[in-house]
């Protein structure tokens, strides 16, 4: 049971039972006190919640157009049965018409009850008739593009309760951050399968997918409130993502005993995003030419390795990768080049030290 007042609470009445303790606590109080009668088994709890009632115009619209076109669709099969009723094989059978329009009643049982239908037989011959209700459409439009909002949040001081209201409002039209944020955990940052079985090891993997995930929406929280990348149309973790991925750092050894590097030429894009989100200008970070290290001398399996920005990478590159085929391969001093080691999750790693 739930009652109103004139402030828009909502009192709720449940029955809620109670735990064997309690009861034995109870019954042993009605002794002390001569009362008699056994003890209760539930008890009455009473809370209040405070309601709104949105109205969303274009809503209500939708709901009108979609109730008005079920009817009208009921209405034409009841038609269509009402032409070929005393015809033919089966609408010569009562029985069968009956359960015709039984399976027409649940096709259309949002609309049912606001078509009256009057099947009758007499002396053989099958009649069918029905009628709109208007009490009952009204009834239903009264209804139309409204939803309830409850909270149980008290009013600030000195709030009113529109300004309640509005904010009820305004956290429910929040909510769908926190699905986003879930959704991003299990598409963007997957965590399953996991390839572990100590709880420490499960433990520490989820912990470094929720710090991933906290590091992809504040990225995305400073591109929508960033004017400069909205209107870029970098308004999402995935499309600055996108964008830096296209820049390469190219590292390769010669022959003669050098490791030679360079980046790619930066676009427009790319100075837009380290400039907005406060990222250095990785090409001054990345040494364009020093001596290898003494385990990369086999360029059939070289340890390629870099520092930038204070940061250690290596990856252990095969003779012909697959993946990097597609940039083209281009020979100098007799050694194979190859284009590797992505920048972005040096781009990420250092966001996430700014922040």
């Amino acid at each position: 049971m739930h009652t109103y007042d004139t402030n828009g609470n909502c009192c709720f009445k449940v029955k809620e039972k109670l735990s064997d303790a309690t009861r034995r606590r109870l019954a042993q109080w009605r002794r002390q006190r001569r009362i008699r009668g056994p003890a209760p088994i539930y008890r009455k709890v009473r809370f209040w919640m405070r309601t709104a009632v949105i109205l969303d115009t274009a809503r209500q619209q939708r709901d009108a157009k979609r109730r008005k076109r079920h009817i009208q669709g009921y209405e034409a099969q009841l038609d269509w049965v009402r032409d070929h009723l005393n015809k033919g094989r089966f609408y010569n059978d009562p029985e069968w018409v009956a359960s015709r329009l039984a399976d027409l009643a649940h096709e259309f049982k949002d609309v049912r009850t606001f078509v009256e239908v009057t099947f009758t037989e007499r002396d053989g011959v099958m009649e069918l008739d029905y009628q709109r209700r208007p009490d009952k459409i009204a009834q239903a439009a009264r209804l139309d593009g409204k939803w309830v909002l409850v909270s149980n949040q008290p009013l600030a001081p000195g709030q009113s309760f529109v300004d309640y209201m509005d904010w009820m409002l305004r956290v429910y039209k929040n909510h769908c951050h926190v699905e986003r944020r879930m959704r991003n955990l299990k598409s963007d940052l997957p965590i399953r399968p996991i390839y572990l079985h100590r709880d420490d090891a499960i433990v520490a993997l989820c912990f470094v997918s929720v710090v991933a995930l906290m590091i992809y929406t504040l990225i995305e929280r400073d591109c929508q409130s960033n004017p400069a990348l909205v209107e870029a149309g970098l308004t999402t973790t995935d499309r600055v993502l996108g964008a830096l991925t296209s820049l390469c750092l190219t590292v390769f050894l010669t022959p003669s005993g050098y490791e030679v590097s360079w980046l790619d030429t930066p676009t427009e894009t790319h100075k837009l995003i380290w400039q907005q989100l406060g990222l250095r200008d990785p090409g001054s970070s990345v040494p364009a030419v020093r001596p290898a290290c003494q385990d990369g001398c086999s360029m059939g399996d070289s340890l390629l390795h870099f520092t930038w920005m204070g940061i250690k990478w290596e990856e252990q590159m095969p003779s012909r990768p697959s993946h990097y085929a597609q940039s083209g391969v281009a020979i100098v001093e007799g050694a194979p080049i190859y284009p590797s080691l992505r920048l972005v999750r040096c781009f990420s790693l250092c966001y996430a030290e700014n922040r």
